[in-house]
């Protein structure tokens, strides 16, 4: 199984990259 802090990481990052998107559209 994957490390539990990295799939946070993931998602946050995932996160932020949708937020950043959605913010410049």
């Amino acid at each position: 199984m994957t490390n539990h802090c990295t799939v946070i990481s993931v998602l946050i990052f995932l996160f932020l990259m949708v937020w950043n998107r959605n913010k410049v559209c």
